[in-house]
């Protein structure tokens, strides 16, 4: 059996997009090239079409939840395949895996969706938690014009909900490349 998976492109902007709309639900028939979602980012909104024929086997963003480049859109393929492994796979890719250099690189500041148990060194879950200035000093930096008292030691990481469960978002607090 086959199946072929569609993350979210890179795109113009900030990176960060929404499903508003599914035209597919999970079961359907797709032709390539038929219309399976609108997305909109912050420099515009876009139809988005099926690379591949198939079936829908999963569905991977709930309509206006905040997505990011890279994430497991739809996975289509033939009717009865077993895509978890599949699944499993984006997911750990995308959450971050320390165990995979490239995919920990970042600036600090930058946020991303995180759907994995340990968190990678120099990234931290947007809990609201504090942190001391010396603890993360780029991040600090990038976001010192924000905080009202600039001589601080310390400083509160952003306070942003999980979307769903077992995913949470995460910020760079060191440049890395």
């Amino acid at each position: 059996m086959n199946a072929e998976k569609v993350v979210l492109p890179a795109f113009p902007g900030n990176g960060i997009a929404r499903v508003t709309r599914w035209h597919v639900k999970l079961g359907d028939q797709v032709e390539a090239g038929e219309l399976v979602a609108e997305i909109e980012t912050d420099k515009a909104a876009m139809d988005f079409e099926s690379l591949h024929t198939g079936t829908v086997l999963y569905l991977g963003a709930e309509v206006g939840k905040e997505i990011r480049e890279g994430y497991l859109l739809i996975i289509i393929g033939d009717k009865g395949t077993d895509v978890s492994d599949m699944i499993r796979e984006t997911v750990e890719t995308y959450a971050l895996n320390p165990n995979l250099a490239p995919s920990m690189a970042g600036k600090a500041g930058e946020i991303r969706l995180f759907a994995g148990k340990d968190v990678p060194r120099n990234w931290r879950v947007c809990d609201g938690s504090e942190m001391m200035k010396k603890e993360a000093e780029d991040l600090y930096e990038s976001i010192a014009d924000v905080l009202t008292d600039k001589g601080r030691l310390t400083f509160r990481l952003p306070d942003m909900p999980s979307p769903s469960a077992g995913v949470n978002y995460i910020i760079c607090t060191q440049d890395q490349y």
